[in-house]
């Protein structure tokens, strides 16, 4: 009975050594000592150690959102007047025909001025396609006839409405300016230009532009030939970057229409792909938008200098509070006793 009642004593000894280690060391991380008068020193607490682990969870929590909001580009748009002017746009175009061979395809521009120009040059170079889509490079393929070609380069158009396309016949501008197709009737069925648009833009691209005719396919009636037609809004567009370098380009929206080709007395609809463009009056500016790094260090500073300073207010009020309260309390509940124990007796 005295071996356990020993032993029973040595487990209570042993855990009230552990709680008295473990307070000790939570009253280490007490960020806020409070001066002793009677002992003349500072003295931590576990209260004040409480809330040092609640401030620096506070402050840690704050600095990831602003190191979050540091490190996030916001992007901001402004619509203005057109300001960027200039006499020419670069279009970029990349576009293969599946059913069409290069020597069928020529690439023709005009606009509203009376400016014409055909465009088969080494900016825009043809390259001829397999049955399966492929380019056929090399001379290996030689014997090979191609079924399809491609499209592509760049060029530039002037600033004015205008359009640019592939259609039947071969182009020829005549003297008044006019631009004539040649071909004969029978070429008309046999013209099929269903294709896909690889990439289609105007400008240089930057991070976040969206070309709405990047990888679209044009199949409609495969076995037939069809006038495909893209109204296309350009509006000018001013892009900034983070480090402040300037890009003047342009961004688009486009609408297709179909018909199918028909050559009458009455209505000539000749089968090709025809871009119709038409530039806006209006500018954006596109910037992107990060914060300076002064701007951080400061938010920084001011959010572990002021969770600091507040946490040591109130670490400062409980402390005081709890040391007044406490013997207040204590002296009452020891008088009440007495007086109890004087009428039990």
């Amino acid at each position: 009975m005295r071996r356990r009642r020993a032993e029973r004593s040595e487990e209570a000894s042993h855990d009230t050594g552990i709680g008295k280690t473990l307070i000790r060391n939570v009253k280490k991380v007490d960020f806020f000592p409070k001066f002793d008068p009677e002992a003349v020193r500072s003295e931590k607490t576990s209260l004040g150690a409480i809330i040092s682990i609640t401030t620096g969870l506070i402050i840690f929590w704050l600095l990831l959102s602003e190191i979050r909001g540091y490190l996030t580009v916001t992007t901001k748009e402004h619509v203005g007047v057109d300001i960027l002017g200039g006499e020419h746009l670069t279009v970029h175009l990349n576009i293969s025909f599946s059913h069409l061979r290069c020597e069928m395809v020529h690439l023709t521009a005009q606009d509203v001025m009376g400016n014409t120009e055909i465009l088969d040059t080494s900016a825009v170079k043809k390259i001829k396609l397999s049955a399966t889509g492929y380019p056929m490079l090399g001379t290996g393929q030689g014997l090979r006839r191609d079924t399809g070609c491609r499209l592509s380069g760049k060029f530039k158009v002037k600033r004015v409405k205008g359009n640019f396309h592939v259609a039947l016949g071969r182009t020829q501008k005549t003297p008044d300016g006019r631009l004539v197709h040649h071909f004969r009737f029978a070429e008309v069925q046999n013209f099929k230009a269903q294709h896909t648009i690889h990439y289609l833009r105007f400008g240089e691209p930057y991070e976040g532009l969206i070309n709405p005719l990047d990888n679209h396919n044009a199949t409609d009636g495969i076995d037939k030939a069809y006038r495909f037609q893209y109204f296309i809004k350009i509006v000018p567009t001013r892009y900034i970057n983070s480090r402040g370098t300037v890009l003047d380009t342009a961004q688009f929206a486009a609408t297709r229409q179909t018909a199918r080709a028909k050559i009458q007395r009455t209505q000539m609809t000749i089968p090709g792909v025809f871009f119709i463009y038409d530039i806006s009056s209006y500018m954006v500016t596109t910037s992107q938008d990060t914060q300076s790094f002064a701007t951080f260090l400061t938010s920084i500073c001011a959010i572990i200098g002021g969770t600091y300073t507040i946490a040591g207010v109130i670490s400062s009020i409980l402390h005081h509070s709890v040391r007044h309260l406490v013997p207040h309390y204590a002296e009452e509940f020891k008088t009440k006793g007495l007086r109890l124990k004087a009428r039990l007796g």
